[in-house]
């Protein structure tokens, strides 16, 4: 009888660690870099809830889990930034809420976004529809409307797409790419991005971005790796060039899912 009740109880247990869900994902990032002079930091605090409980398993990276399983989501964002000069030191907080639409019974996709700043009536609303033209590939196009504190306000319209393939090995690719077009400075810009899956809970990736009518670009390397299938832990360093002047940025990170 003892015999019995133990097998359940492993039989139990091995199934749970088999059927890893979550449905809440807290992270934490922070970044830094010196420019001009001016030594400034972010801590970035989200929280994303997922209408519906997501499937993380072996068979997809973890990190893209609620994109395989098209799981739809409302988050919110608090953003607290402090410039370190010879002035002295400033510190400004700010906060965004958003949410992301899709569903597998179906191939459509929508995203909206709005963030300010405290003590300021400038916003930004991002807007975002899109279709999936293959079970893992999204092209949607996107809108991003700014308002000043002069209440002047100005639209960038662009496109962009992601799509993740299984690659030799049980390996995993991510791919993402970003065309936007800048309306007040009559520029647009391009986002490429690549993250190699050497297992589910491990990726490597390389990052480049460049305003195609000026000399602002940048280039960046990033790393994620999951603890656990709760924790995750990632870090980035990004090269930005202005011009004959450059910098390097440094992002560090950790999410918790349950």
């Amino acid at each position: 009888m003892k015999l019995s009740i133990l097998t359940v109880l492993v039989s139990m247990l091995s199934a749970n660690a088999m059927a890893n869900t979550f449905q809440h994902q807290s992270s934490a990032d922070y970044g830094s870099i010196n420019t001009d002079g001016y030594d400034v930091s972010t801590w970035n605090l989200n929280h994303k809830y997922y209408i519906s409980p997501v499937d993380q398993n072996d068979s997809a990276p973890w990190a893209e889990a609620a994109f395989v399983g098209r799981a739809s989501n409302v988050n919110a964002t608090f953003i607290r930034s402090t410039v370190d000069t010879s002035f002295g030191e400033f510190s400004a907080n700010g906060w965004g809420v958003g949410g992301e639409y899709m569903d597998s019974r179906h191939d459509f996709y929508a995203a909206a976004n709005v963030s300010m700043a405290n003590g300021s009536s400038a916003n930004e609303l991002t807007a975002s529809a899109g279709f999936f033209v293959q079970k893992n590939w999204l092209v949607k196009a996107d809108v991003f409307r700014t308002k000043d504190d002069d209440g002047e306000t100005s639209s960038d319209y662009g496109i962009s797409t992601k799509a993740l393939m299984s690659v030799m090995n049980g390996d995993f690719l991510v791919l993402n790419a970003a065309w936007r077009q800048y309306e007040d400075a009559d520029t647009n810009g391009i986002e490429l991005g690549a993250d190699y899956y050497v297992r589910p809970y491990l990726s490597f990736g390389v990052e480049y971005s460049d305003d195609t009518d000026s000399a602002e670009s940048s280039y960046g390397v990033n790393s994620q790796y999951f603890v656990n299938s709760n924790l995750a832990l990632r870090g980035s360093l990004t090269r930005i060039d202005f011009g004959d002047e450059n910098e390097t940025a440094l992002q560090l990170g950790a999410s918790y899912r349950f």
